[in-house]
């Protein structure tokens, strides 16, 4: 009972700290200049000829749903770096206000500004309810680069972290999960991703969990702190992320946490898996709901009415006037996922290849079936997350569908650890020696 007082007093201090110091670098990042005539306005107007050309809600490849982007999204956030109304500081680390206008979207209002230095029939909205931490990011790349210049630096940054992710499960002896990892970034549609500053984050976000974890997992095991690892996770994800696809991250490492760290015991491997899972949403919502508090004992804005609103429409099974279906959800993202050959052709390529050497596996040795009982539990895991969100999933399913990418590589990864003859035990002291 006192270690559990313990560890519960540590997260809520660890909660307490990041709320204090995101709040901190907030304030900061609004006190960069941005009037008309900075290097960020500047920047920003530079930026709108690209926000034109493919408007509010585009496909990058004319005709695949699964190439769509969202440049309204990206206008909203370019609209609250550029920001610079007469609140305090404090104020707008809170409300993170931007300018809106009645008919046209975020970018018309961007664009409106922009064009004339001036809110013209437009007027200012506030959105509290989420932390923006990507501003603290965005908002100084944003004195140096243009939009489009981060674009092309996105594409290489990101591409960059694939390679150290793929590298490390090499050199951990982990070789015979890197197809399942890449056909995994590939089902993100990578490019995509890059072209847009909204569905960045959380890629950012989950592979650097992912390089941290194949880093320092061995050392993270000896100290104990796997715990507040994940919980951090949450913490970092709730902080930046904009709803997008947050549960990509602990999926993941959690799917790592099995390859790298095989236990002998079903009860433990399956304890293991929950109490992460658990530290990672304390963080997450813990984090969240540390911005509403913030909100309100600072403010006289009544920040939890509208956010327990929101999160009630959220996960309402109707989207506008028209009712949905868990079907229909899972429809909309798993499916969303194979909607063109390009993911067919690879997906049936490599169940074949791993039912194959299963085959094999089966009639000349044993194979350890409980590993699949780990890999089930974070398949499951974006479908119950689907069900708690079914009118985000539904209406954002464009984005959304990169939750399920969490079941796509488990499947995968558990595939290729049922088909491996390799030993297991031999793998991991191999692992060791390398460290």
């Amino acid at each position: 009972m006192k270690e559990l007082l313990r560890h519960t007093r540590n997260y809520i201090v660890m909660v307490a700290i990041s709320a204090i110091m995101g709040m901190f670098l907030l304030i900061a990042v609004y006190a960069i200049p941005n009037q008309r005539g900075s290097m960020i306005y500047r920047n920003v107007a530079d930026s709108m000829e690209v926000l034109r050309q493919f408007g509010d809600n585009p496909e990058l490849l004319t005709g695949q749903e699964n190439t769509h982007l969202d440049y309204c999204t990206d206008s909203l956030m370019l609209n609250e770096i550029v920001y610079s109304g007469d609140e305090s500081l404090i104020e707008k680390a809170l409300f993170v206000p931007a300018y809106d206008i009645t008919t046209g979207g975020w970018l018309q209002a961007l664009e409106n500004y922009i064009s004339t230095g001036e809110n013209a029939g437009g007027y200012i909205q506030n959105y509290a309810r989420y932390w923006h931490g990507y501003l603290v990011i965005l908002k100084p790349l944003m004195v140096i680069f243009s939009y489009q210049e981060l674009l092309i630096l996105n594409f290489f940054v990101q591409m960059g972290l694939v390679f150290i992710v793929a590298l490390l499960l090499w050199k951990k002896n982990r070789g015979r999960y890197i197809l399942p990892y890449l056909f995994a970034v590939f089902c993100l549609m990578p490019l995509t991703v890059a072209m847009s500053m909204q569905f960045s984050n959380m890629f950012y976000i989950t592979m650097i969990a992912a390089v941290v974890y194949l880093l320092f997992d061995q050392k993270m095991t000896k100290t104990g702190i796997f715990p507040e690892f994940f919980m951090l996770l949450g913490i970092v994800t709730a902080y930046i992320d904009f709803l997008t696809y947050p549960l990509l991250a602990l999926g993941l490492v959690l799917v790592l946490d099995i390859i790298c760290n095989q236990e002998s015991s079903l009860f433990k491997q399956m304890k293991r898996l929950i109490i992460f899972t658990i530290c990672w949403g304390v963080g997450y919502f813990g984090m969240w709901i540390s911005k509403w508090v913030l909100v309100a004992i600072c403010t006289q804005y009544d920040i939890f009415r509208e956010a327990f609103m929101m999160i009630q429409y959220r996960m309402e099974y109707a989207v506008a006037e028209e009712t949905i279906t868990y079907k229909k959800v899972i429809k909309y993202n798993v499916f969303y996922i194979f909607a063109n050959m390009a993911y067919i052709v690879p997906f049936v390529g490599m169940v074949l290849y791993y039912i194959i050497g299963i085959t094999k596996r089966i009639f000349s040795q044993k194979i350890e079936w409980k590993c699949i009982y780990g890999y089930m539990y974070i398949i499951l895991l974006p479908f119950v997350w689907y069900a708690f969100t079914a009118n985000h999933s539904c209406q954002h399913y464009y984005f959304t569908n990169r939750t399920a990418i969490i079941a796509i590589f488990a499947v995968f990864c558990m595939l290729a650890q049922l088909s491996e003859k390799k030993n297991i035990k031999q793998d991991i002291k191999q692992s060791e020696k390398s460290y």
